[in-house]
């Protein structure tokens, strides 16, 4: 059963109702369970079609939007890669010879053994 319906607001409220309804029959009259049932029912079908149209507002995406925003996540991307690294790291990174590379990380490699 798929959530996005009117039926699934009218289970929402029978569900309701049944619930108030045998809750407050053991210490309220008959017409004031069937009043505090009739009231929750409502209550309970407006909530649930509130709740299911804020899930579908979610689920849709536009993709005029998703295109765009694709690029700009790219975008953002080179930038923000562009700035964390500074020419001098990129300098240190060339610097460095395959030999150093691999020296230094059984160094690290030893003392986390240790």
């Amino acid at each position: 059963m798929t959530f996005d319906s009117w039926k699934t607001n009218v289970l929402a409220a029978c569900l309701g109702f049944i619930v108030v309804f045998i809750l407050s029959i053991k210490v309220n009259l008959l017409d004031t369970a069937l009043t505090r049932g009739v009231i929750s029912a409502v209550v309970l079908f407006i909530v649930t079609f509130v709740l299911r149209s804020m899930y579908r507002k979610i689920q849709q995406v536009p993709e005029e939007n998703s295109k765009n925003s694709n690029l700009e996540n790219e975008d953002a991307t080179k930038q923000v890669n562009h700035l964390d690294s500074s020419p001098d790291e990129e300098q240190n990174k060339e610097e460095w010879s395959e030999e150093q590379i691999k020296a230094a990380s059984d160094l690290i490699k030893d003392k986390l053994n240790e």
